[in-house]
């Protein structure tokens, strides 16, 4: 059969075997070291049949990656849980997989580790809009997504950063909260979001809340201080349509955006 890794036509003897297992962690750790550096397809040395083989960044299935088994890995506590290779997991693999491994992984500590800026698996998943990951987070403890980085940002600040919607309307409904939530410099979502631009994001706050754009952080800035600060312009024309006195509050130094 050919390696659904590397994609390369050799015969490779996978099988559910612990041994192998840990073969496939072999293939994450890898894949976790170098994902980030590939654009499109990337050469590296597949670690099933030691050749140079060309790799396509795509999300797998564990199942997949078994190659000749046709049988889905029902043994996922068999990988050893930490950021890395939960991460690495949950950043290759399907949703489908990712929330069966989360689920299946005894040691819910595991799931708060974090990595040097003190990012966790919630903060990796809301940043990147994946909602099936944050849903099995809170049902293994719903303490996991009000956690906070090195600069007190909950997942919430990173979904609104980075304009995933859908995610933090997901952290809101099972967090409400969270959406208040000041990081280290007093700044919620809605502030991170105006920083960023992300007018779509900054459309379901106001739906949600009109009081989220109102929100004061550092000397009293609002969401829209901080969108004039960093000059996006179409979110300030949106915050002035949706209320044109978001545009006239002073911050603590009666400074308006």
């Amino acid at each position: 059969t050919h390696c659904p890794i590397s994609h390369c036509r050799r015969v490779v003897s996978c099988t559910l075997s612990s041994e192998k297992v840990y073969d496939l962690v072999t293939v994450l750790q890898l894949y976790w070291e170098t994902y980030d550096s590939l654009e499109g397809e990337g050469q590296i040395t597949c670690p099933l049949t030691t050749q140079k083989c060309l790799v396509n960044p795509e999300r797998l299935s564990l199942a997949d990656i078994t190659a000749e088994s046709s049988n889905e890995l029902d043994d996922y506590t068999a990988l050893p849980a930490n950021f890395e290779i939960i991460s690495a997991v949950c950043k290759l693999c399907d949703d489908q997989t990712c929330t069966r491994y989360i689920r299946s992984t005894e040691d819910v500590d595991a799931l708060r580790t974090k990595n040097s800026n003190g990012t966790t698996l919630a903060h990796f998943a809301a940043e990147h809009g994946r909602t099936e990951i944050l849903m099995a987070l809170h049902a293994q403890d719903r303490e996991l997504l009000g956690a906070t980085d090195n600069y007190g940002q909950t997942p919430a600040h990173l979904a609104a950063a980075f304009g995933q919607t859908e995610a933090l309307l997901k952290l809101w409904e099972l967090n409400p909260a969270l959406l208040n939530a000041g990081d280290e410099l007093g700044r919620t979502p809605a502030h991170h979001a105006a920083q960023r631009g992300k007018t779509e994001t900054l459309l379901a706050l106001y739906a949600l809340n009109t009081e989220f754009l109102n929100a004061r952080g550092e000397l009293g800035r609002t969401p829209a201080h901080h969108a004039a600060q960093q000059g996006q312009t179409e979110a300030l024309l949106k915050l002035w349509e949706l209320d044109r006195e978001l545009l006239n509050a002073g911050d603590k130094h009666g400074l308006t955006p």
